[in-house]
């Protein structure tokens, strides 16, 4: 007998906790609001990463990070239904478990709804720029 063993070296994805050193906006940058909301938020801060999601998939690492620290159920919050993705897996969507929903939302980045705004642990999914704002000066509130 012929007996072949198969090693990979791939690792379970986690939900483990990830520390995010810059701020992260990931967009769609065929939708023209958020491209300018993209160049406002640029121009506030030059330290902004950002991910287009029509020019590459969003990788596991951010996707983890927002599923751990989001307050929602993350279905809710990260499905864009205006998707043309969204009629194919409505049904399915509340059912899957948080590794599917991750590779789900990896592999048809049309469902995730944009613009996404990560600040250290703060998520902000659709916001405003008053809604950041606000924010950032809560924060200067709590260390002063």
């Amino acid at each position: 007998m012929d007996e072949r063993k198969t090693k990979s070296n791939k690792q379970p994805i986690t939900m483990s906790h990830l520390k995010l050193n810059h701020p992260i906006v990931i967009y769609d940058s065929n939708a023209p609001n958020q491209q300018f909301f993209i160049n406002d938020l640029r121009n506030k801060n030059h330290a902004i990463r950002e991910i287009e999601i029509n020019v590459c998939p969003v990788s596991e690492k951010y996707l983890i990070h927002i599923m751990e620290n989001i307050e929602l159920k993350p279905t809710r919050a990260l499905i864009n239904t205006a998707s043309p993705w969204y009629r194919c897996f409505a049904e399915d969507l509340t059912e899957m478990s948080a590794f599917v929903l991750l590779r789900t939302l990896r592999d048809f980045p049309s469902l995730l709804k944009t613009p996404i705004v990560i600040l250290e642990n703060d998520i902000f999914i659709d916001p405003s720029l008053e809604d950041l704002s606000q924010s950032h000066e809560e924060n200067e509130e709590v260390f002063a």
